[in-house]
């Protein structure tokens, strides 16, 4: 939320957390051209059920009529996930965590 850049120039965020049928969206924001951008982080490597659970909230999205992409962030991704996140049309972006070495940080 603080730094949106690090998704990609010109996504903004706009809230986290977001209840749908299939379970919590990490993250929802809009890209430069105003299309919706649904983003499931993992702080591992992201496997198959991390693509399905990203298709999931994209397609919700999308038999509401909007124009949405999906994003998968995670530290890195199984050779399998990355070809099903291609198949479905959906994109990854690297990104390790930050690790807190200050206590408040972690406040």
């Amino acid at each position: 939320m603080r730094n949106p850049s690090l998704i990609e120039e010109g996504f903004k965020p706009i809230r986290s957390e977001v209840e749908t049928p299939y379970g919590k969206i990490d993250l929802i924001g809009e890209d430069s051209k105003g299309n919706i951008v649904i983003i499931e982080f993992k702080r591992s490597t992201a496997q198959l059920q991390a693509v399905s659970q990203l298709k999931r909230y994209v397609d919700y999205y999308k038999s509401m009529g909007k124009s949405v992409r999906g994003i998968l962030v995670a530290p890195s991704i199984t050779s399998s996930a990355r070809k099903l996140l291609m198949e479905y049309g959906l994109e990854f972006r690297k990104l390790k965590p930050k690790l807190s070495t200050s206590l408040t940080d972690l406040l």
